[in-house]
């Protein structure tokens, strides 16, 4: 059992268990689904994690479950409203990326890689576009002085913190590992990507203190 993803993964639960407390408690629809998200990730994470995280099912699970279900989820939770424009973009961003998701692992794109880095990446960069429309209608819908008091604004910022700062590992992962003098990298970002991970679930965790405010 690798210690790192262990510790990812008690920061998952600490996160679900935050956000567990108080669901009777939560009136937003959007925040309701975000709790029942966090525990589906927890339960694949600990399965991937009992796995031992290098088996060939292991792998199955984090490429063809988690990590689509992560952009797809975000991708709705962070754009879609029930206005026109807001709906549609939504599930143009979806489509988008289930469409290079699901095209790459069947080798369309006839790339010799484990780890679908080019879906992984287009994936990413409609995550931050969603971020920054999902930052634009917080500054817009709540006062400048207390938009940080929003159990939304800190699920932002942890997916900023993690998503962007890991972004050069993810990408380039299949280039690192595919090549033995860059492995001392390798290792490096992959340890600094687990850090922003759990910066990231321990945000989601500090995130409810703000869910009636």
């Amino acid at each position: 059992m690798r210690i790192d993803s262990a510790i990812v993964v008690l920061c998952e639960l600490i996160a679900l268990a935050s956000w567990g407390m108080h669901y009777k408690s939560i009136q937003e629809r959007k925040l309701k689904l975000f709790t029942f998200y966090l525990s589906v990730i927890s339960c694949i994470e600990l399965l991937n994690l009992l796995l031992n995280s290098t088996t060939i099912w292991a792998n199955a699970l984090v490429l063809y479950v988690n990590i689509p279900l992560q952009f797809l989820f975000w991708i709705y939770f962070l754009i879609y409203r029930p206005r026109k424009f807001s709906a549609i973009a939504a599930i143009i961003f979806m489509l988008i990326y289930f469409f290079l998701f699901a095209a790459e692992r069947l080798h369309f794109f006839s790339l010799p890689v484990n780890f679908d880095s080019f879906s992984y990446g287009i994936g990413n960069l409609l995550l931050i576009i969603s971020i920054i429309i999902a930052l634009t209608n917080i500054f817009k819908t709540n006062n400048p002085l207390v938009f940080n008091q929003t159990p939304v604004f800190w699920i932002l910022i942890g997916l900023i913190i993690f998503y962007i700062g890991s972004f050069p590992y993810e990408n380039f992962r299949n280039f690192f590992w595919s090549n033995p003098s860059y492995y001392k990298m390798a290792y490096f970002l992959h340890y600094l990507s687990q850090v922003f991970n759990c910066i990231m679930y321990l945000l989601f965790a500090y995130a409810v203190k703000w869910k009636t405010k």
